[in-house]
């Protein structure tokens, strides 16, 4: 079934709509040392699709932001097959959500598959989610093992930028093998090049040891520590005013 949580973020509400799917194509092959978002208990797009449906029903009065994506990218088409993107976001259509935020990696943005989600969903702001966790090339390839170059997110933001699609960046802070201090000047510089680049706000997250991870393996090891929420006070320290209003925080607390 579909999962679903709730809290508050800016005083608004905000619903977590995590799509049952066959997990991130990235992460089966061995990318980001931090995510375990490549396997899962799948049944079949009918029942995915319908699950989002009972799902949304319970929430069908509540207006504020959703955010609607599997675990992983709902634009990636070997992930979220095309024709399920569309029921999906037709089912989100008829709620009173009045924002609206998919998340992807930004090698699957396509200005035809913004304007595709953008006309599903009417009036509804739409909201792209990227996940970049450092502008660093150097950190990017080989301590988060991503496989993407931070040329291709400036790429994606000025794109959907194009087409009124803001666009939410997310920050690792205490990325493996980087020390904390590395790591929070790695967490400050990202954010500050991701605002910089065109992003209209920031998601910074201090990692969780999450299992079948090598992170999680590094930190049996002793070879890793989970960053202190001080480490997370000083990156919205440093930041300073003009910048820390943009910036939201996660997975700083055990949503489940």
């Amino acid at each position: 079934e579909a999962s679903m949580f709730a809290e508050r973020v800016g005083g608004r509400p905000f619903v977590r709509l995590v799509v049952p799917s066959r997990g991130c194509t990235l992460d089966r092959r061995g990318f980001c040392t931090m995510c375990n978002y490549g396997h899962g208990g799948f049944t079949g797009w009918d029942a995915a699709v319908g699950s989002v449906g009972r799902a949304l029903a319970a929430w069908s009065g509540v207006g504020g932001t959703l955010l609607v994506s599997p675990a992983g990218s709902m634009l990636d088409e070997r992930e979220v097959p095309a024709s399920a993107r569309r029921a999906i976001l037709s089912r989100v259509a008829t709620t009173n959500f009045d924002r609206v935020i998919v998340e992807s990696r930004a090698e699957f943005v396509s200005l035809d598959v913004l304007a595709e989600c953008q006309e599903i969903l009417g009036d509804k702001q739409l909201v792209l989610e990227l996940g970049l966790e450092s502008s660093d090339p150097w950190v990017l390839k080989y301590c988060v093992n991503k496989g993407l170059n931070p040329d291709r997110v400036a790429e994606a933001i000025t794109a959907s930028a194009a087409v009124g699609v803001p666009v939410t960046v997310n920050v690792s802070l205490g990325t493996a093998m980087l020390s904390p201090r590395e790591a929070i000047e790695d967490a400050v510089a990202t954010t500050r090049w991701a605002l910089d680049v065109g992003a209209s706000d920031i998601v910074v997250f201090p990692l969780l040891v999450r299992e079948w991870t090598v992170l999680a393996e590094l930190w049996r090891l002793g070879l890793h520590h989970v960053p202190s929420l001080w480490s997370l006070v000083e990156v919205l320290e440093r930041l300073g005013p003009s910048r820390v209003g943009k910036v939201s925080i996660a997975w700083y607390r055990d949503y489940d």
